[in-house]
C-alpha cells in the first residue's frame, strides 16, 4: 500500500538529493566506455570482428550531445566488455554497474534515464525497479505502441545490427512476443561487399552518407522480402543518423531511440503553451 511517505518519494521533479551544484540535465544516458581513436579496441559479436573503436558519433546518434536540443547528461560504464552488457543474460557485475549509474543519475537530478543500446532491454526492468524516475532501456519498448498505431494487418519492421544476437529474451523484457506482428530484420543481411557498420570511418560526413546509403539499401530489401511491413523501429542506437534516409526510401514511418527520448524529455519536462487565441468583446457604447 502506498503511503503519503512513498508517494512523496517518487517522481522525477526534485533537486538534486545530494545538493549537486550543477542541475538541468533531463535525461542521464547510460553508455559503455568504449576508446574512439582509430584502430584501437575490436568486439567479436555475431562471430564478425569489428572495429568498435575507431568510429565518429555524428549528429543523429545517442552518443552525440547535439543530436537532443536539450539537456543530457552521460555515465560510462567503465571495465565492463560488450558482450557480458548485451547478452540476453548479462553478468552480475554488468547489472549491478547499470543499477549504479541508473541511482547516481537519479542522485544527481536526472529526470528520466536512457541507454545507448537497444541490447540493454534486458535491464529494463532491474532498472526500472532500481530508481524512481523513469527509464528507457531500449528503442524496443516503441514496437508494441507502433504495432497498435498501424493495425495488426500490417507488421513492425525492427531493423538490427545483427538478427542473431537480438533474442526472443531481448524482445520480452520490453513487452514484444508473438501477439505483436513483427519482422527482424538485421543489417547482416546483406551482400558481402557492402560493409554496413562503419566503424572505421571517422570522417563524420563521410560516415554519415555511407550510414543512409546502406541503411536505405537494408530497408528496401526488407520492404521487398516483407512488404506488409506499415512502420519501421530502429533497435540500433547508431542507426538514427540514416532515419530520414530510411523513410524516403520506403515511405514509412520510422522510430528510432531518439524519438523515444524526445517523446520521454517532453512527459518529464512539459511547459506551458502559448499562442493564438480569438478573442471576442462587446461593444461599448
Amino acid at each position: 500500500m502506498n503511503t503519503p511517505q512513498s508517494k512523496a518519494k517518487r517522481g522525477s521533479l526534485r533537486v538534486p538529493r545530494s545538493n549537486f551544484p550543477y542541475y538541468g540535465q533531463t535525461i542521464g544516458i547510460i553508455m559503455l566506455d568504449v576508446d574512439c581513436t582509430q584502430g584501437e579496441g575490436t568486439a567479436v559479436i555475431g562471430g564478425d570482428t569489428l572495429n568498435e573503436a575507431g568510429f565518429t558519433r555524428v549528429p543523429g546518434d545517442v552518443g552525440n550531445a547535439s543530436t537532443f536540443g536539450f539537456s543530457v547528461q552521460y555515465k560510462l560504464l567503465r571495465n565492463l566488455q560488450i558482450n557480458e552488457v548485451i547478452t540476453r543474460h548479462p553478468s552480475e557485475r554488468s547489472i549491478a554497474a547499470m543499477v549504479d549509474a541508473a541511482k547516481a543519475f537519479e542522485r544527481e537530478g536526472a529526470r528520466a534515464i536512457a541507454t545507448t543500446c537497444g541490447l540493454f532491454s534486458v535491464f529494463q526492468t532491474v532498472l526500472a525497479n532500481a530508481v524512481d524516475i523513469p527509464v528507457i532501456s531500449s528503442s524496443l519498448l516503441q514496437v508494441p505502441m507502433v504495432s497498435l498505431m498501424i493495425g495488426p494487418q500490417r507488421k513492425v519492421g525492427i531493423m538490427t545490427a545483427n538478427s542473431e544476437i537480438l533474442t526472443d529474451q531481448h524482445l520480452a523484457a520490453v513487452g514484444i512476443d508473438r501477439s505483436v506482428p513483427y519482422v527482424l530484420w538485421g543489417a547482416d543481411q546483406r551482400p558481402v561487399e557492402e560493409d554496413v557498420w562503419i566503424f572505421d570511418e571517422l570522417d563524420p560526413e563521410r560516415r554519415t552518407r555511407r550510414l543512409e546509403k546502406q541503411m536505405s539499401l537494408s530497408a528496401q530489401r526488407m520492404m521487398e522480402a516483407h512488404p506488409d511491413i506499415g512502420a519501421i523501429v530502429l533497435e540500433c542506437t547508431n542507426m538514427p543518423p540514416a532515419s530520414m534516409a530510411i523513410q524516403q526510401a520506403t515511405g514509412l514511418p520510422v522510430f528510432d531511440v531518439i524519438s523515444l527520448i524526445k517523446w520521454t524529455q517532453l512527459g518529464v519536462n512539459q511547459q506551458r503553451y502559448s499562442g493564438a487565441m480569438q478573442h471576442r468583446y462587446r461593444d461599448v457604447a
